[in-house]
């Protein structure tokens, strides 16, 4: 009966969790719960083996020293120049195959889909293999072991003027169990 109270479905979690309740109300001493009729609620969360993204080592996305300022797109959406792949590893997911990724981080005040970087006038696109724009801080369903192909390619603001400098951006790739 006390089973049906704390767990309407049985379950072999719920079950044990209403063992494990029982038993631990057996220890009382008496005088301590001679009210009878109170129920119990019991929350149990279950969480998975977190996966393990690129062995915990940073990504890093190098667009080598010849990016000719010149030649970087001023639009998220065109086909995009100097666009390279970002290679990372996803290992360990064991919870359910049913995954979503997400790369936070700032955005710059031109193009909130993109990456900002330390340029005020540049930005990164982040693109999956289709082309299309994987935006920033917006979860990407996908189904483990088959990791999105991304890409990554420099963006400038329109109107800008592009010198050569060195820049860097920073993000957070998070996976989680949908």
């Amino acid at each position: 009966m006390a089973n049906n109270l704390l767990c309407p479905t049985r379950s072999k979690i719920c079950t044990w969790v209403t063992v494990f309740v029982s038993v631990a109300i057996g220890l009382v001493p008496q005088q301590l719960y001679a009210v009878q009729g109170n129920k119990i609620a019991v929350s149990v969360t279950i969480v998975a083996k977190p996966c393990k993204i690129n062995d915990g080592q940073i990504i890093s996305i190098d667009f080598g020293n010849d990016v000719m300022t010149t030649k970087v797109d001023v639009s998220s959406v065109a086909a995009p120049y100097k666009k390279i792949p970002i290679n990372y590893t996803i290992t360990g997911c064991k919870g359910s195959s049913a995954l979503k990724m997400t790369i936070s981080g700032d955005a710059p005040i031109f193009d909130g889909q993109l990456l900002k970087t330390d340029n005020k006038h540049l930005a990164i696109k982040i693109m999956k293999e289709d082309g299309q724009i994987f935006p920033i801080n917006t979860p990407l369903k996908f189904t483990y072991p088959n990791t999105p192909k991304l890409f990554a390619a420099p963006i400038k603001r329109q109107g800008s003027t592009l010198v050569g400098m060195i820049f860097s951006a920073s993000a957070t790739m998070k996976v989680e169990y949908q």
